[in-house]
């Protein structure tokens, strides 16, 4: 006769119940309001991490860039805006 594990199963609902009810509450978890995510038009189409031979920058070196793609009809400015692998220097 198998031993009935029904104190495991309590505990899993239990569990799964408090994270279905703090997500609700917290409004992680809709589905009456649900909004459309916002349409960009700018998108990253290429992305090169490890340049090794190639496209050189202007000093020469291969260093990893990405390509930003504007799929939209309008210019956008992106002054202001920056890569970097070093948070306290976001403009290297």
């Amino acid at each position: 006769m198998k031993k009935v594990k029904s104190p495991r199963i309590i505990f899993l609902f239990l569990c799964i119940s408090i994270i279905f009810y703090l997500g609700f509450k917290k409004h992680i978890f809709t589905f009456n309001n649900i909004k459309e995510s916002p349409k960009y038009s700018l998108v990253i189409n290429e992305v090169m991490i490890n340049n090794r031979n190639s496209i050189r920058d202007e000093e020469g070196d291969f260093e990893g860039w990405i390509e930003i793609y504007n799929k939209g009809n309008n210019p956008i400015n992106l002054d202001g805006f920056g890569l970097s692998n070093d948070p306290t220097q976001p403009f290297l």
